[in-house]
């Protein structure tokens, strides 16, 4: 059987671009330190020692972040597999606490900003 010199050229294509999808990682080796070096580790084990910093980090106390996740564990939870251990439902509060923590600062920063535009003293004020 002989193959046109397009076709041979779209096999050829095609094998290179299998070959590069075998060499790509399913677990990038950044991730499989996780658990030892990732923030979420080091930085609780930390902040559990003052409680003073973990209600400044978490804006609720230790004891609030218990209730918050026993309430909340069985929603957030997921199954290990035999391929990747799951995140924790620990780790997902703590991840989903500081993305709300940064939005309710960044607002807050914006809302500061338009009150100081609008006060009596503002350079916009004396434009108009």
């Amino acid at each position: 059987m002989v193959l046109s010199t397009s076709k041979r050229a779209l096999a050829l294509f095609l094998l290179r671009k299998r070959r590069k999808r075998r060499a790509e990682y399913w677990v990038h080796p950044l991730n499989t330190r996780r658990l030892e070096c990732g923030e979420y580790h080091r930085l609780c084990q930390e902040l559990e020692t003052c409680q003073a910093r973990y209600f400044q980090y978490f804006r609720i106390s230790r004891n609030q972040f218990e209730k918050l996740h026993n309430m909340l564990a069985d929603e957030i939870s997921k199954e290990n597999t035999n391929y990747r251990d799951a995140i924790s439902s620990r780790e997902r509060l703590v991840v989903t606490l500081s993305i709300v923590i940064r939005e309710i600062d960044s607002a807050e920063a914006r809302v500061e900003g338009l009150l100081s535009e609008l006060s009596p003293n503002s350079k916009l004020k004396s434009k108009l």
